[in-house]
């Protein structure tokens, strides 16, 4: 992990010197400037060779629907620089975050540079430490490291009950101590009990003191001896069982040699404050490693992912907030239509009707209110009326802006009767905005039946809550 910090580094580090000379905005926070000027280069190039990832149609449309009038180049700008600045600074918290977790890791190791592990002082509880063998480099032995032997007395009464419960945990998967298929757990150490066990097997070859059972053809008696030791007490005790047949591999073998190896070598060394793990194994050299939780790779791919997810899925946040801009536009449609039907009606012009409605909205407004966008597009309308382009045109793109088929067809009135001059665009006009309040009034119809279904399940937990307040104060009465 620290290699890949290192080299994500370079690459800002160079990105940022290649950057040095772009300029972002003055409100852009100190720290969040550099992550700008890099997104802002990244673009430049971009645009240069042509990358389709910064320059998608459908994504130059919808910025230019959200954002009537304002400049399309400048507004891609904006747009991909911004959430490529926010991809590089999650790639960015991401990689020190792993890094940070990468250190942490390693100096909370318990394996020394010389091969040893410092043990505990007695009352800690057991140090749980994870190897890995140059001669099996893809098994992982976990190894309980016990704190140094305290010197107190010895705890006669417990030993008979320790007994019982060390005949039960030995014999681990198996039935029986009369039926051993499986392999046996001889376990070293019982938690709650302050006793510290030695194995030995009558028949090595078939029960070794790890708890490997090795494969037989016929059935075996096998005694196993534990010696348990407690300070400067000893105590002894013999468990008789007999082993039957099953298989073992050649991987299983090696493992369960140096697991045996190591079990033993930490064991002879609990008098000395540090464990050496043993080098040589039948005659061959064993190099250790220590496996240590390590996670920092797992963040790092994952702010890696997530900056990714982040730069290809915003576009879609883009094309839902244009459907939901349409979807306002929409439901404001029958109180326009209603508007130009009642000034039309009253002896105003197709014109003077857009400057009213414009003129409202900007005077409620003022500046401070909640934009409301078919109005928005109605004063964009204006301003091209007063720019010089004719009505007809002017219309037309307002109907276009919007998006809404309601809108086209409305504006395509409009222009007919400046065609035309078609005297019964109030009619027509009359009859949209009743068509309008019909659509309207069954919208609401079914968005109310829609909310009553989606209450139905808070209701009827409502009506449990209540049944169980009456039901249970009832029966209280009743027993009591």
């Amino acid at each position: 992990m620290l290699i890949i910090a290192v080299i994500v580094m370079i690459i800002y580090l160079y990105l940022l010197i290649l950057s040095r000379k772009e300029v972002v905005d003055n409100n852009t926070s100190c720290i969040l400037k550099p992550f700008y000027r890099i997104a802002q280069y990244i673009y430049k190039k971009a645009c240069l060779r042509n990358i389709r990832f910064f320059d998608k149609p459908e994504v130059r449309k919808d910025l230019e629907r959200l954002n009537p009038g304002a400049s399309v180049k400048q507004l891609c700008t904006e747009y991909y620089v911004k959430k490529t600045a926010l991809s590089l600074i999650i790639c960015f918290a991401g990689t020190a975050v792993g890094t940070l977790i990468c250190l942490n890791a390693y100096n909370g190791r318990a394996l020394k540079d010389d091969g040893s592990i410092k043990r505990g002082s007695f009352g800690m509880e057991n140090q749980n430490v994870k190897l890995t063998s140059s001669r099996t480099a893809e098994n992982i032995f976990s190894i309980d490291v016990e704190p140094l032997l305290p010197d107190n007395e010895e705890l006669e009464k417990l030993y008979k009950e320790f007994i019982e419960a060390l005949e039960i945990s030995m014999l681990g998967d198996n039935d029986a101590a009369e039926l051993v298929t499986n392999e046996l757990v001889l376990t070293d150490y019982i938690e709650g009990y302050p006793f510290f066990v030695e194995w030995d097997s009558s028949r090595p070859d078939i029960v070794s003191i790890s708890g490997y059972v090795a494969q037989v053809e016929e059935a075996q008696e096998v005694v196993l001896t534990a010696n348990v030791f407690f300070a400067d007490s000893e105590w002894t005790h013999k468990f008789y069982i007999s082993v039957v047949p099953r298989g073992l591999s050649y991987e299983e073998a090696e493992v369960l040699k140096l697991q045996e190896a190591l079990e033993a070598s930490e064991a002879q060394s609990r008098d000395r404050e540090n464990w050496t793990l043993p080098s040589q194994l039948d005659g061959e050299a064993v190099e250790w490693s220590e496996v240590v939780a390590d996670n920092s790779k797992t963040i790092w791919a994952m702010s890696i992912l997530i900056a990714a997810m982040l730069f290809f899925l915003s576009d879609r946040d883009i094309h839902a907030e244009l459907e939901n801009r349409k979807k306002k536009i929409k439901q404001e449609y029958p109180d326009i239509v209603q508007k130009f039907v009642l000034y039309m009606g009253a002896g105003v012009n197709i014109r003077g009707v857009f400057g009213r409605l414009a003129a409202d909205y900007e005077a409620d407004n003022n500046g401070v209110g909640e934009i409301n966008p078919v109005y928005k597009e109605i004063v964009y309308t204006c301003r091209e009326l007063q720019a010089g382009v004719s009505e007809r045109v002017a219309y037309e793109n307002f109907g276009k802006r919007t998006g809404v088929q309601e809108y086209i067809r409305m504006c395509t009135l409009l222009q007919q009767n400046l065609k035309t001059g078609n005297s019964a665009i109030l009619d027509r006009l009359n009859e949209e905005a009743q068509k309008a309040m019909l659509e309207k009034l069954q919208n609401s119809r079914r968005l109310g039946e829609e909310a009553s279904t989606k209450l139905l399940i808070p209701m009827v937990l409502l009506l449990l809550v209540i049944m169980i307040m009456i039901i249970i104060p009832a029966f209280s009465s009743a027993l009591f």
